[in-house]
């Protein structure tokens, strides 16, 4: 798997920036493929589902733990920042 390093560096400071300025992680969470540049249809390749369900699952939708799991994966960001509000 191709590395996203800075994609993910630059998602996870996008990510702290905007909670500072006040905005939840599931308000932040659907934007996230833009922020990182990883698209939606490169994020379900890669965990091996639909688009629709990636979708779902970053608009908070969706919220199975294994799913969860393969998402972050895929962004190279930690489960439990990505998704602290899932993990609960």
């Amino acid at each position: 798997m191709k590395s996203n390093t800075t994609g993910s560096t630059n998602g996870r400071a996008a990510i702290k920036a905007l909670q500072e300025l006040g905005f939840t992680i599931n308000q932040i969470r659907p934007i996230i493929p833009k922020l990182t540049g990883v698209s939606l249809t490169r994020i379900a390749d890669q965990v091996g589902m639909s688009r629709p369900t990636v979708t779902r699952t970053l608009s908070g939708d969706y919220g199975h733990p294994l799913v969860l799991k393969e998402i972050a994966r895929v962004l190279d960001i930690p489960v439990e920042v990505l998704f602290s509000d899932k993990l609960k």
